[in-house]
């Protein structure tokens, strides 16, 4: 299993929602950008999940990235839409720009899994 790193903006409701998900994910490591995401994971590749998705129960942190195919960010589906926003799997040798990873809009180095793995927050805590 790879590093899952929660994503928050520092606003409390993203840290109520880093402490929910936490629970669930009690590894889970806390990042407000992409190079610190990458200095706290421990494992090559990581999980980024921002703080206002909803990880369906369905969706299961097992995903496998061959060697080959590791010089790409793995972007999954967002609310069953045409639309990959809601978690990367990435290398910790890949650089996401500050605008790309600010906009969860990947533009270069990504692939696109057509698993959906969230949905739009539920909760009226954010």
């Amino acid at each position: 299993m790879y590093d899952i790193i929660f994503i928050t903006n520092g606003s409390n409701a993203s840290i109520v929602r880093y402490k929910q998900f936490k629970l669930l994910y009690p590894l889970a490591k806390q990042a407000k950008t992409y190079d610190e995401a990458k200095s706290k994971s421990f494992t090559k590749l990581f999980w980024m999940i921002w703080y206002d998705v909803e990880i369906l129960p369905t969706f299961n942190f097992d995903y496998d990235i061959p060697v080959w195919d590791q010089q790409y960010i793995h972007v999954f589906k967002h609310d069953n839409a045409f639309v990959h926003t809601g978690v990367c799997l990435t290398s910790k040798e890949l650089n996401i720009s500050n605008k790309e990873f600010n906009y969860r809009y990947i533009i270069n180095n990504k692939k696109e899994i057509d698993v959906q793995a969230t949905v739009t927050q539920i909760s009226s805590t954010a």
